[in-house]
């Protein structure tokens, strides 16, 4: 049986970005994230987290999708600082399945949970090797060059040929399991935003390790002020830099 493994920062990045690929399939979601921010009260993280891993099955359910989970259990805001942990881990879940096909969020500086599992599932396809498994980026959000909150959009310039799916069946069905994750619902969230105005999902090859890019605004640090929790622009791209380094240079495997 050939396997599908769906890569989400947060419960909930699964149904936002590949609605498609989990329509009426079996999959692997992997979360890397319990989606529970910093900010939430120390008595509250553990019922947060069930409440959000609940909400998941519901929305698998509404897309008619049997899933396994694999929860990674890197802190929501905080995976940024642990790129080649997030490989490893990753490396620890594919390499034993051998998937045909992992799908993985884009680059595109949206928030940087998204793009730091992007950039290590890069170092875990390069890690792992061979031509058995077609590695994929989905869309998530982010803002485009003329300063527009995007959804499901990957630019071309950097992404190539993109695989836009956009039935209407697949539509439908993704707005029915958006809305079970109540918990992310409220006037203005991303769920709340692609719900008033759905769009089409977008798929591609995920790009060379290191192709990130060079001209797109961070909608993290403009939109979303996640720069006081320390994951400023300046910061995680410096982060990024130095392990692309460290990768280049040898010293980490």
């Amino acid at each position: 049986m050939t396997v599908t493994v769906v890569v989400a920062p947060h419960p909930d990045d699964e149904v936002l970005g590949a609605s498609a690929v989990l329509l009426g399939r079996e999959a692997i979601v992997v979360h890397v994230t319990d989606g529970v921010p910093p900010w939430t009260d120390t008595a509250a993280r553990a019922a947060t987290a069930a409440t959000r891993r609940a909400e998941c099955r519901r929305a698998w359910a509404a897309l008619a999708c049997t899933a396994e989970l694999a929860p990674l259990g890197f802190g929501d805001l905080t995976a940024w600082r642990s790129v080649e942990e997030i490989a490893a881990a990753l490396c620890a879940v594919v390499g034993p399945l051998g998937p045909a096909e992992v799908y993985v969020p884009a680059y595109q500086r949206g928030h940087p949970d998204h793009d730091a599992t992007s950039l290590a599932a890069s170092l875990a396809r390069d890690h792992l090797g061979g031509d058995a498994t077609t590695w994929w980026a989905y869309a998530l959000y982010g803002y485009d060059r003329a300063r527009s909150l995007r959804f499901g959009w990957l630019p071309r310039d950097m992404y190539g040929t993109v695989d836009e799916r956009a039935g209407g069946d697949v539509l439908e069905a993704k707005a029915r399991a958006l809305r079970r994750f109540t918990s992310q619902l409220w006037p203005g969230s991303a769920l709340d935003s692609w719900l008033r105005a759905p769009v089409a999902e977008q798929f591609a090859p995920l790009p060379t390790t290191g192709a990130q890019p060079a001209d797109l605004p961070f909608f993290y640090d403009e939109a979303l002020g996640f720069g006081r929790y320390g994951a400023s622009a300046a910061e995680v791209e410096a982060t990024f830099a130095r392990t692309l380094a460290a990768r280049a240079e040898g010293r980490r495997p």
